[in-house]
């Protein structure tokens, strides 16, 4: 699928005090979203640290580039 057709947007959380069992917290979360088939096919990633941000939107790209659609149904032996 070509990555050109999906819409990139993020949005940031807002940083409260982890719960005691939380390893990590993200602080924003990365979208690629396209309509697809006549839905909405939504790609995200947790961004947990600043640095990171480039880093996921490469790998929902990636996702993205290796995403393909067919005309019609696959057969279920598929």
């Amino acid at each position: 699928m070509d990555p050109g057709c999906f819409w990139v947007w993020s949005f940031n959380f807002k940083l409260e005090k982890p719960a005691a069992d939380v390893e990590k917290q993200a602080i924003k979360q990365v979208y690629f979203s396209t309509i697809c088939f006549n839905q909405v096919l939504d790609l995200n990633v947790p961004v947990f640290d600043k640095t990171e941000f480039n880093n996921s939107k490469d790998l929902l790209n990636k996702i993205a580039l290796s995403l393909k659609t067919y005309n019609e149904r696959l057969p279920k032996d598929k």
